[in-house]
């Protein structure tokens, strides 16, 4: 599937890493073999009885061929790396460097700042994402698109195809977006193919979901992640998602004509979430919205009625069954 200039990369734990290893040297070549990549992505570390606090991943760079692309990759200079450059001329800032000619004999030689910044090693110092960071989805498994970003400008021009057959919540695609490439995103799980529709579509861009082959039912969204319920229970009624996933005032996400919708995990949906819910579109100067849910208690149905009968607001009541009909 890679083209002679393509290159691959694997994100592994320490589980994984070193059996995955040996099996990528059998399938791409030991010679293909190009980087061993570790994301050093800090946090505060707790003591461990049975040994070394945990710290980093490994990141596995294999090339199809030897005419694979890569463009190295720079960063700023250290405060501590700038204080050896004490020295200036015509040609700019400079270090002395002790160096050794082929008889023995000592010399110093000049080495210049690089405008581009510091050559990066194959250690990346990338924090995870904080739980307030503003690209967080509430995706588990979610890096941060530092991380994509730095892979995919190493190892492909403007125009090239980024695929990412595991895309989770997109943040390889979003990030290709970003960067002028075209992409291609691969996900098991329908709910994560509709975050993933809906982050791309704040970028500009208008992916279509290509093949849903996975059947839902009720059992399998009962065991579902909370965020990826959420997407497909809008997604279900045509929504658009609200990307907020904490201190949201109520509101999932919003239909085509902008009234609110609201997704429970719970089989009794009862009077006070259907009270506050009508006090939210009230405040939005709405006449309407959608509350989802396993269930409704029978004193929330009747509230939903009265809230018809006596304001005029349409709050629908839809259960899971009903979508999935």
């Amino acid at each position: 599937m890679l083209k002679p200039t393509g290159s691959i990369y694997v994100h592994l734990d320490w589980h994984a890493v070193h059996y995955v290893k040996v099996a990528m040297d059998e399938i791409f070549g030991y010679g293909n073999f190009r980087n061993e990549i570790i994301w050093h992505y800090g946090a505060r570390a707790t003591v461990r009885k049975s040994g070394l606090p945990r710290k980093h991943d490994t990141i596995l760079l294999y090339s199809k061929s030897s005419k694979y692309t890569f463009n190295p990759i720079y960063r700023p200079y250290k405060d501590t790396e700038m204080k050896r450059y004490n020295k200036r001329d015509e040609k700019g800032q400079y270090a002395l460097i002790k160096r050794k000619r082929r008889d023995g004999t000592v010399y110093y030689g000049k080495s210049y700042v690089n405008e581009k910044g510091a050559p990066e090693t194959d250690v990346w110092d990338i924090p995870t994402m904080a739980s307030t960071s503003r690209e967080r989805l509430g995706y588990p498994t979610q890096k941060p698109e530092a991380l994509l970003e730095r892979i995919i400008k190493a190892s492909s021009k403007p125009g090239d195809l980024i695929l990412d057959p595991f895309c989770g919540c997109g943040t390889a695609l979003a990030v290709a977006q970003r960067l002028g490439r075209r992409w291609i995103g691969i996900d098991a799980e329908m709910p994560a193919c509709v975050v993933m529709q809906q982050r791309l579509d704040k970028l500009g861009s208008r992916p279509e979901i290509i093949d849903e082959v996975e059947l839902m039912t009720e059992a399998k969204l009962r065991d579902m992640k909370p965020a990826l319920f959420q997407a497909w229970a809008v997604k279900a009624v045509q929504g658009r998602m609200n990307r907020k996933l904490s201190a949201d005032g109520g509101i999932d996400g919003w239909t085509i004509v902008g009234d609110p919708i609201q997704v429970k995990r719970s089989d009794r949906v009862g009077v006070k979430v259907v009270r506050e819910f009508q006090t939210v579109i009230q405040d939005d100067n709405r006449m309407g919205g959608i509350i989802i849910a396993f269930g409704f208690t029978s004193g929330a149905i009747k509230k939903a009625e009265d809230a018809k009968s006596k304001y005029g607001i349409n709050i629908e009541l839809k259960t899971v069954k009903e979508l999935l009909q």
